[in-house]
């Protein structure tokens, strides 16, 4: 899968001081690159009301991400309680 980050995602992801969160985004986004179909990707999830918006968990945070055919974009990573605030 083709995969795009917005500029709020690099910022969001530019604030994170543990190193074992972002070895864990590393990864999920690495899984998601190499995923065939969006039924590979571990721990995603439609929200309600929208085509194209998923969330993926990862512990007590959230990234929010569009997915179009083949093109994933990736758009926040923020906490469980403020995420939905924002996206989509």
């Amino acid at each position: 899968m083709k995969v795009l980050f917005t500029n709020q995602f690099e910022k969001d992801i530019r604030k994170i001081k543990n190193r074992d969160l972002a070895r864990n985004i590393e990864n999920v986004i690495l899984s998601v690159k190499n995923a065939p179909g969006i039924g590979e990707i571990n721990n995603l999830r439609k929200l309600k009301g929208y085509q194209n918006a998923y969330r993926i968990r990862i512990g007590d945070y959230r990234m929010g991400i569009y997915i179009n055919e083949d093109v994933v974009e990736f758009a926040c990573f923020m906490n469980r309680k403020e995420i939905y605030r924002y996206f989509p």
